[in-house]
Formats: structure tokens, sequence, C-alpha cells
């Protein structure tokens, strides 16, 4: 951590994958507000990278914040519609809100493109 630190650092807080290695990182520690605020940064310097967008609705479910989360997936959707992974957490994101048509919807469609023994399971 203290090298990403030095990396930021020197960089400004602009090197994108030093801020998304440390928001990885954050989050697995179970610091989640703040890989929030790091993945939000790595997508501030390039918002077109899904990856980032991604991570940062993965963080917004984590949080329990499934509608914010939804709506970054429908975001993600702008960019690509081919990417089982998106399905499959606005589907979970569903399941916690109870509107269960749409999840299995979202399941589904998450099948559709890949399949997956965690999303069968849902």
């Amino acid at each position: 951590m203290k090298l990403i630190d030095d990396v930021l650092d020197s960089s400004k807080e602009k090197s994108e994958y030093a801020l998304f290695v440390k928001a990885m990182i954050l989050r697995i520690n179970g610091n989640i507000h703040e890989s929030l605020e790091m993945f939000k940064k790595c997508h501030l310097l390039d918002p077109s990278n899904i990856d980032y967008l991604k991570q940062f609705g993965r963080s917004l479910y984590l949080l329990g914040r499934h509608k914010a989360a939804i709506d970054v997936y429908d975001e993600c959707l702008k960019i690509t519609d081919q990417d089982w992974e998106i399905y499959y957490y606005k589907g979970l994101s569903y399941k916690y809100l109870r509107i269960y048509d749409e999840a299995v919807i979202n399941f589904r469609k998450a099948n559709e493109i890949q399949k997956h023994d965690c999303t069968f399971i849902e």
C-alpha cells in the first residue's frame, strides 16, 4: 500500500492503475466506502473503462445501495450489453430489493451471455 501511495503522490492521483489496485485492496480489507471513492476517481479519469464502472457498482451493491447499483449497471449496459457480470449483479440487486421478476430476467440474460454456477444457483 505504501508503494501505491507513493505512485499516487508522484502522479497527483492520476495513475488509474494505482487507484484501481488501491480500491480493490481497500474493498478486500472491508473499507468499502473508501474503495467506492477510489473507483469513482478511476471512472472520472477514464469514463469509457467499463471495469471501473462495474467495480463502482459492485461497491454500491456491497454497501446495500441496491437501487444506486442498478443505476450504475444500467450505465454499464450503455457501453456494452454483452457482459454477464453486469446482468448478474443487477439481478442480485433486484433480488435484494425483492423485485423478483426483474432479478430473474437479469439472471437469464447473464446465462445467455455466459453460463456460470453462481447465476444458475440464483
